[in-house]
Parts: structure tokens; sequence; C-alpha cells
């Protein structure tokens, strides 16, 4: 968690405990002297929410209740807006589904569910990189009005800014050193709990002439732009409980996860 608890005399220190789901997996705990000097312990396994999640962005996240209403206003928004510049048209793919509470990653089990929609594909795509910039620039003012903030690009990560090891990578993978110029780019936006995935692709665009077979050999268009959206969220009634069982681990700082669920 970002947040901190306002205490005056907080120490806190993380102590790993022996035991847990397996001889080699400890579940973690923390230990810290609150304000009157008492010792107290936390077990994670009690952590109301998935690890690594900010509880906050789950608790300011559309309630369940209206999650699938606001992901089909979204991506209806987006793909209307795309389809009116860019004349292309769409197709799902999937079916969309609620996953219930699983795992917190710390041996407990979550309070909140997640949300995946379909994915839609459109039949084409432009093959310019400035036409990209503004298929961006177009999802941006959807998922900023939102709450899910712009799309980070995958190529703008600091992985593909780290040459000369980057730059084979990049040659292996697209045929360019320039990821600006590669035949596909990914892209996820995020905020409050809700995510928006891009995923831009135009084979044509690969100098070596290989990605065209592959998306064939994969069953689809070999230029397209896939959108779809997902939430982690409560539903209103589990938002009193979930804010109470949060409380003993307000101000502390998330280990990170033992276990894989």
């Amino acid at each position: 968690m970002k947040h901190t608890r306002h205490v005056a005399a907080l120490m806190l220190s993380a102590v790993m405990l022996v035991g847990g789901l397996t001889a080699c997996t400890p579940l973690p705990s923390t230990t810290y002297t609150n304000e009157s000097g008492t010792e107290v312990t936390v077990n994670w396994r009690d952590f109301p929410g998935p690890a690594g999640v900010d509880p906050n962005d789950i608790l300011a996240a559309p309630a369940k209740e209206d999650s699938e209403a606001v992901s089909a206003e979204l991506l209806q928004e987006i793909k209307t807006a795309l389809s009116h510049e860019f004349g292309v048209a769409w197709k799902s793919r999937g079916e969309p589904g609620w996953y219930d509470p699983s795992g917190n990653g710390f041996g407990g089990k979550t309070m909140s569910s997640t949300y995946n929609s379909v994915s839609w594909s459109s039949d084409t795509a432009p093959a310019a990189t400035a036409d990209w910039d503004r298929i961006v620039e177009i999802i941006d003012g959807f998922t900023q009005a939102q709450g899910l903030g712009k799309v980070m690009l995958e190529h703008n990560r600091g992985y593909y800014r780290q040459p000369p090891s980057s730059d084979k990578d990049l040659l292996e993978r697209f045929g360019t050193t320039d990821p600006r110029e590669a035949h596909v780019w990914f892209g996820t936006a995020y905020g409050a709990s809700q995510w928006l995935s891009l995923e831009i692709h135009h084979a044509g665009r690969d100098p070596r002439g290989k990605a065209v077979a592959e998306y064939q050999e994969l069953k689809q268009a070999v230029t397209s732009i896939s959108i779809d959206y997902g939430v982690t969220t409560l539903a209103r009634e589990d938002v009193p409980a979930f804010k109470k069982a949060l409380r003993p681990f307000t101000g502390l700082e998330q280990p990170e996860s033992t276990t894989s669920d």
C-alpha cells in the first residue's frame, strides 16, 4: 500500500513466519509497535484483497453490479470513434466472465471478484505510424474519462530503452530496432483497479515478411486493432466488510506474494 498511517511512533518490521502452505513457502506477517507501545502482529493471509493491488483502487472501481455496463459502454465508445475515423468494422472473440473470490497471494482468500470482457477486433487497421498514434490518442480520451489514465505502450517501458541488448531483442522480434516502426504495438491503460488492453498490428510493416504467415497460422487478420476491458471490484454489499477487514493493514507495506493463487 502507498498510503501511510499517521501514528506518532509507528515502527514497522516485516517478519516472515515459519509455516504456511508448504515447508518452503512461509506465510508472511508484519509486526509493529503502535503508538501506545503495544506490539501488534497481522497475518497477511487475512488481507481482503489480492496481492500487488492497492485496496484503495479496488474501492474506487465501479461496483460489481455496474461493471458489465461500464465495460460495454467504454468499449462501444472506443469502437464507434475508431470506426468513424478509420472505417473499421468489429467482431468479438471469446466470452465475458466473472472470476469469483480466489487466493489473495498470501495463503488466504480475497473478497474481490474480477471481470474480463470479450475481446473486440477490427477487420483491418491503418499502416502508418501517425495513424497508430491517433488510435492511441482517441482511446486515451475515453480511458482517462473512465479513470484508467492513458494507455502505456509496451515499447515506452524501460525494457526498450536499454540498448544494445534491447536492440538485439527488437531485431529478433520485429525486424527493426525502432519499436515505433514495429508491426505490432501492445499497450495497457490502468487505473481504479480497471484495465483496458490494446493491440494494433499490421503484418505488412514487418520488413522480414514473416508476420503475415504468423498471423495466418494463428487464423487472425493480418491487420487489426484489438481491445478488451477488465476490472477487479467488490459488490456493494461487501464494501463495509472489506473496509473492516482492511483496517489492521492500514499504513503497512505489502510484502511480496508467497503463493501463486
